[in-house]
């Protein structure tokens, strides 16, 4: 037995329309979930966030000690100068 030729069309018009569960909910359940989605927002920026940077602290070369020790042969230098034209 074949369906009726409006048999199709009808199935595709009930798999397009939208659900209108959400609208059925109570506003309480309503604010509810908005209040859960929000929460989870949340938690999952802020875990972003922290991979991002733990990321970039592990990419961040380790030169503070190199640092130092640029800036303290720099200001030993200025030092020196600063004698030599003292003493003259």
């Amino acid at each position: 037995q074949a369906p009726p030729s409006n048999a199709g069309a009808e199935l595709r018009k009930s798999t397009t329309e939208p659900a209108s569960r959400a609208s059925a909910a109570p506003p309480e359940e309503h604010e509810a979930a908005t209040k859960l989605q929000a929460v989870q927002r949340g938690r999952m920026a802020r875990k972003e966030a922290k991979a991002m940077r733990t990321t970039a602290k592990r990419a961040e070369p380790d030169n503070s000690g190199s640092f130092r020790r640029e800036h303290h042969d720099a200001a030993t230098k200025i030092q020196a100068v600063q004698r030599g034209r003292q003493a003259r």
